[in-house]
């Protein structure tokens, strides 16, 4: 989601809720993914892939990628 600001953020919202809410280090992610336990949320930034841990709410960059791809 793009804000009023023209900042990139990703924001998250359960399937039984109206509210949505940021997701804390995700800003200017794109491409964002699950992971296969669906733990964690994995998304492209600042180019670097990152991991969005949902137990904790740290993110922790995983590698450099210039280019986010799928």
């Amino acid at each position: 989601l793009i804000e009023p600001s023209g900042e990139r953020r990703l924001w998250m919202r359960a399937l039984e809720s109206i509210s949505a809410l940021p997701l804390a280090g995700s800003s200017g992610g794109y491409l964002p993914f699950w992971s296969p336990d669906e733990s964690q949320i994995g998304f492209f930034a600042g180019g670097q892939m990152k991991i969005f841990r949902l137990s904790d709410g740290s993110v922790r960059v995983l590698c450099d990628t210039p280019i986010g791809r799928g």
